[in-house]
């Protein structure tokens, strides 16, 4: 019957509304999992970065004092060898390296913190859409629930029908009357009973559909 196609095909759709529902869910979550280890990671990243910027300023300080001392002493000199014009040379040239890598270093852990900051909005942004796709599942199961209990008591209904329907055969019977199929009494109770029934079945699903428009429209399409 059209009841039964009904309630046929808003289960099926119903079922694959969940199948849906959980397919996301489950890649929503992997891909959070998977935005937080590589969080961690660049966290360990800029950690060791710190760490050695830190080592190679104490590094570049130290040749920084050691060159101005050699420059006070070898200023108030009168003379000097070759050797120490060499070793000021490779000061320099060390305290020149040192600024290169120094600055080098900085520019690594500059791109690394963008990269956290990126991963970070990103989590958040699958965090909220993750809540919002649960908060959607809820709404669609209690949309869902609504609609079985519904169709439940519309089932009493119809069972309450089809016992009153023969209950009036019954008695029209024992009344002489033809009750046959083809006879017009009844072919008049079917037509009164068959009314009923898509009364009772068109006022539950217009409850349905006006208590839970958006989540229960998208079943019938």
């Amino acid at each position: 019957s059209k009841y039964e196609n009904v309630v046929s095909k808003v289960k099926k759709e119903d079922g694959e509304e969940q199948m849906s529902q959980a397919q996301h869910m489950l890649k929503a979550a992997q891909e959070k999992e998977a935005l937080q280890r590589q969080g961690d990671d660049l966290d360990d990243k800029i950690r060791r970065a710190e760490r050695e910027i830190r080592s190679l300023e104490n590094t570049l300080g130290h040749l920084v004092t050691r060159n101005q001392k050699y420059k006070e002493n070898f200023q108030s000199a009168n003379s000097q060898n070759q050797s120490e014009l060499e070793e000021k040379h490779m000061l320099e040239e060390q305290a020149r390296v040192a600024n290169e890598v120094l600055f080098k270093k900085k520019k690594v852990l500059a791109q690394l913190e963008r990269e956290e900051q990126e991963d970070v909005n990103r989590y958040e942004e699958l965090q909220a859409n993750l809540e919002q796709m649960e908060a959607h599942v809820g709404d669609l199961t209690a949309a869902r629930a609504g609609l079985q209990q519904e169709i439940a008591a519309q089932q009493d209904k119809l069972d309450r029908a089809s016992r009153a329907l023969q209950v009036s055969m019954r008695r029209a019977t024992e009344a002489g009357v033809d009750t046959s199929p083809d006879g017009p009494a009844g072919l008049d109770l079917e037509t009164r009973g068959l009314k009923d029934q898509n009364q009772s079945v068109l006022f539950s699903l217009s409850n349905a559909l006006q208590d839970h428009q958006e989540d229960v429209l998208p079943l019938f399409q």
